[in-house]
Formats: C-alpha cells, structure tokens, sequence
C-alpha cells in the first residue's frame, strides 16, 4: 500500500488552530471521521494519547507525525493536518541541547540528535561579555529546547540557534 492511496485531498487539512496535542489529534480525529467509517472516536484520541505519553511522535523541525496501534480497523487510516502556531509534540532529540561548548568567539550547542550549532558569540552580547566562570554557569532549560545563564539573565533557544538568530538588539530611547 502506498501513501497517495491511503492520504486523499480530503484528508488534509490546512489550517488548524488548536493549541495542545489532545486537541489537535482530536482535530484529526474529527477529520478522519468525515470520511470514514469511525465507531468510536475517542477510543482512537485514547489510543494515540497513550502513544504520546510513552514516547512523543515529534520528529523535529516542527514536525509529528501522531500514530496508535489500528486496533479494530483493517488498514491504516492516515490524514495531515498543519498548524497555525507550533505545538510541542515533544521530539526524541530532534533541538534539544546536550552540551554547550564557549570559546573566545563562538558558542557551540551539541543537540540530543548529534548535529552542532556553532554560532558566533558576538550575536550575544551578554555572553560576550560575561566572565569565563558566568559562561561556564550554564543550565538546560524549556523541556531541553533552552540554554539559561543565571547569572548574567541570559536565555537562548536552539530553534533561534537554528534560524541564525542573534539576540535582539535594544531600542534606542
């Protein structure tokens, strides 16, 4: 079986505006429902559920892919669906920091996947300008998708990391 048989135009589904995975799957759920035959749809929510919680089905990139055993059904019922706004489906890895590395210029961020970040430190000018023992007083926060430094109030994210991002600059008054 392959994909464009099982994935149909009226599967998909643009713009959703959920804000939490139960209620994006229960989204999806409904849309599956439209054109299939679903007895019971919260047995499926259930079922997916219980999928997130033992391991999350984000694969990294602001993408999941949300799936359950098929139970009673004979094959697999697939629909897509993209949000308006991001929601964490909590990918293995994928952005999540393992280590930080600083040197004179530039900062490097191991990531759970086995990628590096390698940014320059002049994009941040706190770290610039913070003292090796304040660089090396780092801790991983924000479900490991955040690197904080208490001790000069500093806080990146590895999405911004990824952009390229550099610190916003200040207004000028």
């Amino acid at each position: 079986m392959k994909l464009h048989e099982l994935l149909k135009t009226e599967h998909i589904k643009i713009y959703i505006d959920a804000e939490h995975r139960k209620d994006v799957i229960a989204e999806l759920v409904e849309l599956m429902g439209q054109h299939k035959s679903i007895e019971n749809p919260d047995e499926i929510i259930n079922r997916v559920m219980k999928r997130e919680m033992e391991v999350g089905t984000g694969i990294g990139y602001g993408v999941a892919i949300p799936h359950a055993e098929p139970g009673p059904y004979p094959s697999p019922l697939v629909v897509f669906g993209r949000l308006n706004k991001g929601v964490d489906f909590h990918s293995q890895g994928g952005e999540r920091a393992r280590d930080v590395e600083i040197s004179e210029d530039s900062l490097k961020v191991s990531l759970m996947d086995g990628r590096t970040i390698t940014v320059p430190l002049a994009w941040y000018p706190r770290l610039l300008n913070a003292t090796p023992a304040q660089l090396k007083n780092w801790e991983i926060c924000g479900g490991g998708y955040g690197i904080h430094w208490p001790e000069i109030d500093e806080d990146l994210s590895t999405e911004g990391m990824l952009r390229g991002a550099p610190a916003p600059m200040k207004q000028k008054k």
